[in-house]
C-alpha cells in the first residue's frame, strides 16, 4: 500500500497511480480481520458489558442469571415427561393391539 501525498488533482492522482508509487516506500497491507477474529472480539465485548452489568446491579442481574437457569432447567424437565408420556401411548397402544389380535383369534375358535 502506498500513501499519496501530493496535491489533490486528477492529473496528479493519475500520475502517482502510473508511475510516482515507485519512488515511495510502499507499506504491507493490514489483513483483513477474519469471522472468527470478529466473533471473538464481540464476544469480549459481551462479556465486558455482563460484568459492567453485574457490578452495577447484582440483584437485577443475579435474578436474570436465576431465571434463565429456571427456563434452562424447565425445558429439560418438559422434554423429558413428553418423551415419557410418548412412551407410555405407544405401550398402550401395543397392549391395545395386542388385546385385539388375542380377541379376533378367540372369535376365529369359536
Amino acid at each position: 500500500m502506498y500513501q499519496y501525498r501530493g496535491p489533490r488533482t486528477a492529473e496528479a492522482w493519475t500520475e502517482f497511480v502510473r508511475e510516482g508509487y515507485k519512488s515511495v516506500e510502499g507499506e504491507e497491507m493490514p489483513l483483513e480481520a477474519s469471522m472468527l477474529r470478529n466473533f471473538i472480539k464481540e464476544f469480549g465485548r459481551f462479556f465486558e458489558q455482563l460484568k459492567f452489568a453485574a457490578k452495577a446491579k447484582p440483584l437485577l442481574f443475579g435474578g436474570i442469571f436465576a431465571a434463565f437457569i429456571i427456563v434452562i432447567a424447565l425445558t429439560c424437565f418438559c422434554g423429558s415427561m413428553e418423551e415419557k408420556e410418548d412412551e407410555r401411548r405407544k405401550q398402550a397402544a401395543a397392549t391395545a393391539a395386542a388385546a385385539g389380535e388375542k380377541t379376533q383369534a378367540q372369535k376365529k375358535e369359536e
